[in-house]
């Protein structure tokens, strides 16, 4: 305890501790016990130093989907999986970074750890998580616009996130970059949707923003627009949900009576 408190005081207390019997427990200022007597498979704790060893992402996925209300579970699944990182040290809050895992790395460590406690929840918020966001408000976009009605969402699914587009000799007339990365992408039916944010815009940013679209466009790309305005705001969603179903080819499913009231948990429920 006196190490991590001096190598990582941005740790909050109570620590989790995890203990294989009740004979194990201490009592202890700022430290919740927990007792599991479940052997975890290869890999589960990773070796910080000291002795002191942390649940491997993976393992913490399993953690949070037993734990957490099941939007906040699907948000923390979006991180782990993404390329973004909470930091207080950050002037906007946020630090990039490697994804720490992947859905496909999470659904091999579940398959590989049967009778872990919080398999069922971990198996249905995984279900609703996607790879690659770059940011919390890019996670929102995804959640409300794939999750399933009963959650709030548009159930629109098969997008991917922050996907690498190659311009071909017809879209680099328009741009001399050789590819752009596209925010929310359904490549077969050559859409894209981009979130912008609106904030701290430069010239340079706008000009940036104005070329990528003019290329996904001469590339034979669909492309809409979200703003921070419009992500908020149910009516504004409503409009871009259908336009990205027209494009799709698919009917958006007749929303139930209560959708409103789930809808707005979700949007409150901001990553």
């Amino acid at each position: 305890m006196k190490y991590l408190e001096q190598a990582a005081p941005y740790v909050e207390k109570p620590y989790q501790l995890l203990v294989p019997s009740k004979c194990d427990t201490r009592k202890a200022e700022g430290v919740e016990t927990h007792v599991s007597a479940f052997r975890y498979g290869a890999g589960s704790f990773i070796r910080v130093a000291n002795g002191l060893y942390v649940a491997c992402p993976e393992l913490c996925f399993v953690q949070l989907s037993a734990s957490e209300p099941f939007l906040d579970a699907v948000s923390w699944g979006y991180e782990l999986c993404g390329a973004y990182a909470v930091d207080a040290g950050e002037e906007s809050g946020l630090s990039g970074r490697a994804p720490l895992t992947t859905t496909a790395a999470i659904g091999d460590y579940l398959s590989r750890n049967p009778g872990l406690r919080g398999l069922p929840s971990a198996r249905r918020v995984l279900a609703q998580v996607r790879d690659g966001s770059a940011s919390p408000r890019e996670t929102d976009l995804a959640m409300r616009m794939t999750l399933p009605g009963k959650w709030g969402g548009y159930g629109i699914g098969g997008a991917r996130l922050n996907l690498r587009i190659d311009m071909g000799a017809r879209a680099r007339s328009q741009t001399s970059q050789g590819y752009y990365v596209a925010d929310m992408c359904w490549p077969e039916k050559k859409l894209v949707v981009e979130y912008d944010s609106d904030l701290h815009l430069t010239s340079s940013g706008i000009a940036h923003d104005a070329a990528k679209r003019r290329a996904l466009e001469a590339a034979g790309y669909k492309v809409i627009t979200v703003t921070r305005l419009q992500l908020d705001n149910l009516v504004e969603m409503d409009r871009i949900a259908r336009a990205i179903a027209r494009r799709l080819g698919i009917r958006l499913r007749p929303q139930a009576a209560d959708f409103r009231q789930r809808q707005s948990a979700l949007f409150s429920a901001r990553a």
